[in-house]
């Protein structure tokens, strides 16, 4: 019996010291990593996209209130695309950029524009209008924001 409780004991302080040394070297690194580890490093290890952003010139635009007076919006711009080819693609197509842009600005009332869902609705209707293909490129700008860093009602 007492064998038996000696020999119990020796295989449990062995079980204990083998367990403890796998959890120690798997957790250091020594007996390699699993394919999971392995591929959360990877995902860790991938560098963060950087932004790319193209500022536009100021805009001034002239906006019709309800009494018919003329009140003056003077707003920034700076569009937010997903790759360098679709910066280049706006800047070579810049004149109708800024048109397109001016004609969505003047169809606002100042009202609706001074409020954040009148800006909101703005900035989605630019983005929409600017992704749309220029003539004769059948290709689309990823445009991932458009971003009001400037914007004034007078």
């Amino acid at each position: 019996m007492k064998l038996l409780k000696i020999s119990l004991l020796v295989i449990a302080v062995i079980a204990v010291t083998l367990g403890s040394t796998f959890y120690y070297l798997s957790a250091t690194g020594v007996l390699g990593t699993s394919e999971a580890q392995a591929q959360q490093s990877d995902v860790e290890a991938a560098p963060p996209i950087k932004p790319v952003f193209l500022p536009l010139e100021p805009f001034t635009v002239t906006l019709r209130d309800n009494d018919s007076l003329s009140r003056i919006l003077y707003v920034e711009i700076t569009l937010r695309t997903s790759d360098e080819a679709s910066k280049l693609y706006l800047e070579e197509y810049r004149p109708e950029v800024r048109n397109r842009v001016i004609t969505a600005l003047s169809s606002y009332s100042p009202d609706f524009l001074q409020t954040n869902d009148g800006r909101a609705t703005l900035a989605q209707e630019i983005q929409l209008l600017l992704q749309e293909p220029y003539e004769p490129h059948p290709t689309q700008a990823k445009l991932t924001r458009v971003l009001f860093t400037a914007f004034v009602i007078q």
